[in-house]
């Protein structure tokens, strides 16, 4: 299942692939490895607790976030999450998750003292404006030595460290680049150079295990098949909500015209939005399924990804 093509394409970003390599309990040794190298502090995992199941279907309706949690041996609290596309307002959506992470600890009632602090570690897959640096972390405190330290966030923005190690000049001493733990890690999720990758590996075990892990996982072809269709649920939710935006605002003026008045503009962007939202999706679903059709791409994987029946996809 899935075309040789797409099985290149998977990354240990992939979505299947870091959740297998990063959030079993037979990988603890990789995930604590992992965390050490942020926290620059000797780390030991109880459990990494179950995360919701990757979707197999209605995966129009799923964004491209995973989410890893584990606790640590002094009850901290560590989400991480794996961001590959840009969101709008992803300061508030990590100050929400950190949130929750710490009320969802105690009931009315109980004592403030039974919270845990809570780690939140953000990999993304894009640059962040404001933070010129490719590891940076935020913490709570008054900016004259008094600190709230029961919430910690970091960002890793993989572009950036990209462009501050210079991975992709080949002038560079590689050597360099893999002497700290971060920085390995950091070779091996770009998935920038293989070369400086297979080095990285040599200087530390669990980064060895992990890339053998994510080499055996590429062959796997019901991880390729999931996989390529979380790729189109994505490639299709960028595309509907543009057609949405663009036909929902085209619609709204011209009703919110018709009627004249504040209320009638307001339903008829909220209509003609949806309307278009519909339409958008259903036309894209038969766009990607005609350029997979040009890819040769089986059929069967055509019709799980885009719910397309044999008949509307031969008919593209």
């Amino acid at each position: 299942m899935g075309s040789k093509k797409y099985r290149k394409k998977l990354t240990p970003r992939t979505d299947a692939i870091f959740k297998n390599i990063f959030g079993k309990e037979k990988n603890k040794k990789i995930l604590e490895d992992f965390l050490e190298s942020i926290l620059e502090e000797k780390v030991k995992v109880i459990r990494i607790e179950k995360s919701s199941e990757l979707p197999t279907e209605s995966a129009y309706l799923k964004d491209s976030t995973l989410d890893i949690k584990a606790i640590l041996e002094g009850g901290e609290i560590v989400n991480i999450e794996m961001q590959n596309s840009w969101y709008s307002h992803y300061n508030k959506r990590v100050t929400y998750y950190l949130s929750k992470l710490i009320s969802s600890q105690i009931e009315k009632g109980e004592d403030y003292e039974k919270i845990n602090n809570v780690i939140s570690i953000n990999i993304l897959n894009y640059k962040l404006a404001g933070m010129p640096n490719y590891i940076s972390r935020c913490d709570i405190n008054n900016g004259e030595g008094y600190n709230i330290d029961t919430a910690k966030i970091y960002f890793i923005q993989l572009p950036r460290f990209v462009e501050e190690r210079k991975l992709k000049d080949p002038n560079n001493k590689y050597e360099d680049i893999v002497k700290s733990k971060l920085d390995q890690w950091c070779v091996f999720l770009s998935n920038k150079n293989k070369e400086v990758t297979k080095m990285a590996g040599t200087k530390n075990i669990n980064l060895e295990e992990a890339i053998r892990q994510y080499e055996e996982l590429c062959r796997i072809p019901g991880v390729v098949d999931i996989s390529f269709r979380r790729q189109l649920a994505e490639m299709d939710r960028r595309v509907a909500e543009r057609e949405a935006k663009r036909r929902g605002k085209k619609q709204g003026i011209k009703e919110g015209r018709k009627e004249g008045r504040k209320e009638g503009r307001k339903e008829g962007i909220k209509q003609g939005y949806e309307k278009g939202r519909k339409v958008g999706i259903e036309e894209n679903k038969k766009y990607i399924a005609k350029q997979l059709l040009e890819q040769k791409v089986n059929i069967q994987i055509i019709i799980n990804a885009t719910g397309l029946t044999k008949e509307e996809i031969e008919n593209c």
